[in-house]
């Protein structure tokens, strides 16, 4: 065992620090990491999206070892000293509302994704009924249908109406 190792400190279990570590190797070193998070300069694209997703669950899952490595007071000269998952839940420690940052990081890359084809979804479906509102074509058939059905119940209670129950009455013809 050299001086290095045996200088190290562990926060997490070997195992766990293993898969973080997996999950962080699309990130900037740490150092690099605290400068974006602090700046927000193209956050969260400037990132791997794999990443930022990984980083933000460590957030939530490791906060206890957040808070360790926060009590330790390790600064940026020291920092070789942590393993390397320990680094970057370094840089959620000493970063200001980090957690919250990376929640809108992971959400902009995430979910938020989604909601830009949701939109244009509701677009197409507002320009739909929009043509179904001003089409000529739809007025002159309803109006046309409301006429017949006037005709066809001509002497009876029905003989006068003034509406017609789409689509039920096209159905009906």
């Amino acid at each position: 065992v050299t001086e290095e190792t045996r200088k190290r400190l562990r926060i997490l279990d070997e195992k766990s620090s293993q898969l973080l570590a997996i999950a962080f190797n699309r990130l900037p070193p740490p150092e690099q990491l605290g400068q974006i998070l602090r700046d927000l300069e193209d956050f969260p694209d400037c990132l791997h999206a794999e990443a930022v997703l990984a980083l933000n669950a460590a957030a939530t899952e490791q906060q206890e070892a957040v808070e360790q490595i926060r009590q330790l007071e390790v600064h940026v000269t020291e920092l070789q000293q942590l393993g390397e998952a320990e680094r970057y839940l370094w840089v959620l420690s000493v970063v200001p509302d980090s957690a919250a940052k990376l929640r809108c990081g992971a959400l902009i890359l995430g979910q938020a994704r989604e909601l830009t084809d949701l939109r244009l979804s509701s677009e197409r479906v507002a320009s739909c009924c929009q043509a179904l509102r001003t089409s000529d074509l739809l007025h002159r058939t309803v109006s046309t249908s409301l006429a017949v059905g006037n005709f066809l119940n001509r002497g009876t209670a029905r003989c006068s109406a003034q509406a017609v129950v789409l689509p039920d009455a096209l159905l009906k013809f």
